[in-house]
């Protein structure tokens, strides 16, 4: 699998099913913690702008 299958996988809310994430609660509880789904998912937009300016 290569690093960007990867990182876009963790676009899906399915991801948050999956230890560790599951350990911290619901999908519906992690995303209530950055607001709502949408800014959940611009949270993960920068984290992979911020991983590549890395890579």
């Amino acid at each position: 699998m290569s690093n960007l299958s990867r990182i876009i996988n963790i676009e899906k809310i399915e991801v948050l099913m999956v230890n560790p994430f599951d350990e911290i609660g619901s999908p519906t509880e992690f995303i209530s913690q950055f607001g709502n789904k949408e800014k959940y998912l611009q949270a993960v937009r920068e984290l992979e702008v911020e991983l590549y300016k890395v890579a």
